[in-house]
């Protein structure tokens, strides 16, 4: 085995043994951390001396050897190299009754048995006198790993090697670097230069670990990964020669640390001193909570020994600074523990951390790795751990104290803070989760117990999210019964929550102001709750439309980082801008709150604002965005989380589905259960809008008709009919239409016209495009006209669409309108079938960019429109139509054989 960089090591060994031959007795100590190759250089010197005539008597040591006087000696003598009768008689020697009844344990002896020493090493002294005389050789002995060595031995081999100093003998101790010397006694014993040296072998440099990779890698290879390899290993050869057998067995994608580099820093470790390897199992168990001095400590050193012990550790090249140099160094250590000693050592941690004043996530963490402790102190403990880890946003670190802390037994009050806690961690999550807590609050809500105030008042908003309306009533009124014992923030988001009672639970039963601020309520203390302030805001833009309500709602979204206390506030905030138009301002908004939500690991937050970005993008005319973002809000929070809030991204996917066509889809969506307070929620208005427009396209239109009855009643019992919300008079007049009622549908349409100011574009579109429809004939193209102004400037591209399409026909020679228009009804869908036979081959040999541009070309658009609806380049729909023409062998648009649904029908043929 070639050794690197240990030339000079070798040279001086080589000099010194040439004086030896000479007749000049030479002591060698060599020393270096374990691993750097003190054996391999031992052994090449050796095998360079036995060549050269050298007699060779080898010790090699191993930590169990400490504990036995004269092990080492009697590996000396008994090598097979000495004469069968020196072996002998050091054996009778060495075994005598004597020198073993009268040692200590550890080798030592009183004053009274020095003589006894001094005669063992006379004798020996002897038998290797008599040995050189008679070969006429030189005699080398070699112990390595001499660190291990008994104390008896390290004496009587000083003590030889000072009797035979005119003789031809060589002496080579080989020793470890630890937290302290070798073998103080041992050195303080040995003569000065010439006679004794000390040799040192030091970790490779980057150069020589490249020319150690070189012998087992491509030189190529070698050379690109040497900088690696020296800032992993720092330079130790035993793991360089580990990394490279990795690095040659496995492929370019493996990880910098292989399962050789890491066998090899444990085999280093467990030859080290114990305390170095008690230090590196505390410092694993600490990680980067730790610091040395309480690592130290744990590990039964004081500051001293701990610093000298962190610099062995360095030495070895397997840490750095007193860290380990890769984590994998770290997992190795962890591994090579029993999961019982780990959580013992965790548990040592965790109370060493609380006696020493750390932080309590520190010190939660080692309990959490403790697995199951039983200690009361724990509880509270945890319970301050898991409160800061909300505030942070790590929910999952949150619910994993708490989960915890719930399984320690502790006193009652320590507990009830623990269930808090975790109801506030689950909610983020799941509300579902957190309900499984409630019983016992209802429980005490029905029998007149008190369960607290913080606590009553995170129940009553959970209670509101559910529907459970008249348990939310009695919290409430529970809480206003002691309200002079509120604090100021309670109190104001006490007015806070009546509000949002009021507001998503009306009690009104006929027609007036029911949606706002509840009788007796104080206005001015709920408004001073963010959330009190949004909710006022959001019902301002339901009730009385587009307006300053906006300005303010943003302004409150800008001052509100999203946190457990803001985030109901934003989703109003957010609410109060998409129905007062601002839809552009509301994605922003939504977009930029998702992260933080991510990072706040809540996706009950997430949730919410997918469902929000749902309706925005339903408003925008986008139903394909409408329909994955409200999908996702459901995939984040399961249905039976939402509680009444589920039926905003329900009522989204079913319109969705609908405007698409995919109205087998939206069955599903129709059938999934919701809750039983469907008709006392404004929530559910949207949602049974959806469901009237799904029955009108798929030609149910009494049952439409029926369900957009039921919103008129509610939205007129709620004060809420505003077309910005929900514009049912055009529904209805759409299904008028199909029932041949042109003159009621045109009092609908007429109806809700005059209800629209100038800033509701999106409803006013909507409006004069069915008034063309039931209107005079004569009327029709103008009312097209503006209707096609209004939705461009409202930016909804599907209602946009509808009457592009309808504007088209109407230029087309007095061709009337398509009557059906609340998405692809059915007929639409057969009459198109048969229109197309014999085309749909024709759809696969386009891409989907030209299936687009055909599509659109189809309808009636001009390239410039086609250009803005795609968001691309005038020249780049020329040229998709020039590959279209070509692949289709058409010569102009009017000739291509596309189903004319525009761009959303072109969207679904290229899902």
């Amino acid at each position: 085995m070639r050794l690197y960089e240990r030339d000079q090591s070798l040279s001086d060994l080589r000099v010194l043994f040439a004086e030896c031959r000479l007749g000049q007795q030479r002591t060698v100590v060599l020393t270096g951390a374990v691993g750097t190759g003190r054996t391999e250089v031992v052994r090449a010197f050796t095998q360079e001396a036995v060549v050269a005539g050298a007699l060779h008597c080898a010790a090699a040591i191993s930590s169990v050897d400490h504990a036995l006087p004269f092990g080492t000696i009697w590996q000396l003598f008994m090598n097979p190299g000495l004469p069968a009768r020196t072996r002998k008689q050091a054996a009778q020697l060495l075994d005598s009754e004597v020198i073993h009844t009268r040692l200590g344990a550890d080798g030592s002896a009183d004053g009274s048995l020095h003589q006894k020493l001094a005669y063992v090493s006379h004798v020996l002294s002897g038998l290797l006198l008599d040995v050189i005389e008679e070969t006429g050789r030189p005699l080398l002995l070699t112990v390595d790993d001499a660190h291990h060595a008994d104390p008896a031995s390290l004496q009587c081999l000083l003590s030889i090697t000072g009797r035979l100093r005119h003789s031809p003998l060589m002496a080579v101790v080989s020793a470890a670097d630890g937290p302290q010397s070798f073998s103080p006694a041992f050195l303080g014993g040995l003569p000065a230069e010439p006679i004794c040296r000390h040799l040192r072998l030091d970790l490779l440099t980057e150069r020589g670990v490249e020319s150690m990779l070189a012998e087992h890698l491509p030189g190529a290879v070698a050379r690109r990964v040497a900088a690696e390899c020296h800032a992993l290993t720092g330079g130790n050869p035993v793991m360089v020669r580990g990394f490279a057998d990795d690095h040659r067995r496995s492929d370019e994608d493996a990880g910098p640390l292989g399962p050789e580099t890491v066998h090899a820093w444990t085999r280093i470790l467990h030859r080290c001193d114990p305390g170095m390897l008690r230090l590196a199992r505390w410092t694993a168990i600490l990680g980067e909570s730790g610091t040395p001095s309480v690592g130290g400590r744990l590990a039964g050193l004081d500051d001293e020994a701990t610093s000298r012990t962190l610099r062995a550790l360095d030495r070895t090249g397997c840490f750095a600074g007193g860290r380990f140099r890769h984590p994998s160094l770290r997992q190795a250590v962890l591994d090579g523990l029993a999961p019982a000693e780990q959580a013992a050592m965790h548990a040592g941690a965790a109370a060493r951390f609380r006696i020493e004043g750390a932080s309590v996530l520190v010190v939660a963490d080692h309990l959490v790795a403790a697995g199951e402790p039983q200690d009361p102190w724990m509880v509270p403990t945890l319970n301050e751990a898991a409160e800061q880890a909300l505030s942070q946003g790590r929910v999952n670190q949150a619910l994993t104290y708490l989960r915890l802390a719930c399984r320690i037994p502790a006193p009652g009050p320590h507990h009830e803070v623990s269930r808090a806690l975790l109801a506030r961690a689950e909610w983020r999550t799941d509300p579902a989760l957190t309900m499984r807590h409630g019983a016992e609050v209802i429980a005490a809500l029905r029998s007149g117990d008190d369960p607290g105030a913080p606590e009553l008042l995170a129940w009553a908003g959970r209670l509101i999210w559910f529907g459970r309306v008249n348990d939310a009533r009695t919290a409430l009124e529970r809480l206003g019964d002691r309200q002079q014992a509120l604090d100021e923030s309670q109190a104001n988001l006490l007015e806070a929550l009546r509000l949002g009672l009021s507001c998503l639970f009306p009690a009104g039963d006929g027609p007036g102001p029911t949606v706002g601020a509840p009788a007796g309520s104080r206005v001015g203390a709920a408004t001073a709750d963010p959330l009190g302030q949004a909710l006022g805001l959001l019902v301002r833009s339901l009730t009385d439309g587009p307006g300053e309500s906006t300005v303010a709602a943003e302004h409150l979204i800008e001052q509100s980082p999203l946190g457990e206390r803001t985030f109901g506030a934003l989703a109003c905030a957010l609410g109060a801008l998409v129905y007062g138009g601002q839809l552009g301002t509301a994605d922003r908004w939504c977009a930029s709150l998702e992260g933080d939500a991510a990072a706040a690991e809540a996706p009950t937050w997430l949730a919410v604002l997918a469902a929000l970005r749902s309706t925005i993008a339903l408003r925008q005319g986008d139903p394909v965005s409408a329909g994955t973002h409200a999908s996702r809000s459901l995939k984040l929070v399961a249905a039976e989380g939402w509680g009444v809030g589920v039926l905003l991204p329900l009522g989204v996917l079913i319109e969705a589905t609908t405007m698409t066509g995919r109205y087998q889809e939206a069955l599903t969506h129709l059938r999934t259960p919701v809750p039983d307070v469907l008709l006392k929620t404004p929530l559910a208005i949207p949602y049974l809008r959806a469901c009237a427009r799904f029955h009108a396209a798929t030609g149910s239109l009494d049952r439409a008709l029926r369900e957009i009855g039921i919103v008129s009643e509610l939205v007129t019992r709620w004060n809420l009919d505003q077309p910005a919300l929900v514009p049912w008079r055009t529904d209805a007049a759409l299904v008028h239409l199909e029932l041949g009622r042109r003159e009621e549908a045109r009092r609908r349409a007429a109806e809700q016209w005059e209800m629209l100011g100038p800033a509701q574009a999106r409803e006013r579109g909507i409006t004069l495009r069915v008034l063309a429809a039931a209107g005079e004939p004569a009327d029709r193209l103008t009312r097209l006209e503006q209707s096609e102004g209004e939705l461009r400037r409202a930016g909804d591209h599907f209602e946009l669409s509808l009457t592009l399409t309808d504007l088209d026909r109407a230029r087309q020679g007095g061709i009337g309108p398509r009557v059906r228009q609340i998405g692809y009804s059915a007929a639409d869908r057969d009459g198109d079938e048969l229109a197309d036979a014999g085309t749909g081959e024709c759809y696969q040999v386009l891409s989907k960019a030209e299936l687009r541009v055909a599509a659109l070309a189809a309808d009636g658009h001009s390239n410039r429109e086609i250009a803005g609806k795609l968001f691309v380049t005038v020249s780049t729909v020329e040229q998709h139509l020039t590959k279209v023409y070509s692949k289709l062998n058409v010569r102009c648009r009017s000739e291509l054989p596309i189903r004319p649904h525009g761009l959303t029908a072109a969207n679904e043929l290229c899902a």
